[in-house]
This record gives C-alpha cells, sequence and structure tokens, in this order.
C-alpha cells in the first residue's frame, strides 16, 4: 500500500514544491515486510535574468524485515528448512542534497 501527498506553490520568480511518500508492502516470505517513507522539497528562485538556483533535498528511511537473500549467503531463507530462519532488520536512512546554479 502506498500513501502520497504533494504540495506545490509559485509564481513567476520562485517556485515550491513538497511531497511525502509512505509505503507499506509484504513480501511472499513469511515475515518480509518493507517500510518505506520518503520527504522531498525543491526550491527554484530566478536570481536574475541569467542565473537560476535550483534546489533540491530528498530524504528517505527504509526499514525491511527478514531480506530475502540469494546464493550461499547466511541470511539466505532457505537456510530455513535447515533451522537458522533468517530474521534481520536493516534501517537505511539517506540524505541528498542537490544544488544547481544555472547561467543561461
Amino acid at each position: 500500500m502506498t500513501n502520497s501527498l504533494a504540495l506545490s506553490a509559485g509564481n513567476e520568480a520562485v517556485q515550491g514544491y513538497f511531497s511525502f511518500t509512505n509505503t507499506l508492502a509484504k513480501g511472499i516470505v513469511e515475515g518480509n515486510d518493507l517500510k518505506r517513507n520518503n520527504f522531498n522539497v525543491r526550491l527554484t528562485s530566478k536570481m536574475s535574468k541569467r542565473l537560476t538556483l535550483d534546489t533540491k533535498v530528498t530524504y528517505f528511511n527504509q526499514e525491511v524485515d527478514n531480506r530475502v537473500s540469494s546464493g550461499d549467503d547466511y541470511y539466505n531463507s532457505m537456510r530455513a528448512y535447515t533451522g537458522n530462519r533468517a530474521i534481520f532488520q536493516r534501517k537505511t536512512p539517506v540524505i541528498m542534497s542537490i544544488i544547481m546554479m544555472t547561467d543561461f
């Protein structure tokens, strides 16, 4: 299930954008769940006739329970048949920032 919200506003000189997305998903392997939140903020400003400032910040946080692996990885779900059940969590917070200045 995915939920999203997006807002934008602006005029000729300045534009702004915000979005939020929340994702919850269940995998086909027992206990395999994904929880992810994503935030985006963008601001564009025309500084002068020949100069534009474009700034974007993205943040997302992801949590996966019982991540399915392949091959001979210790966390491979096939090891459940030998009694080694693969249940672990991995949290992945990421922040990205991009600033672009364009001269026309």
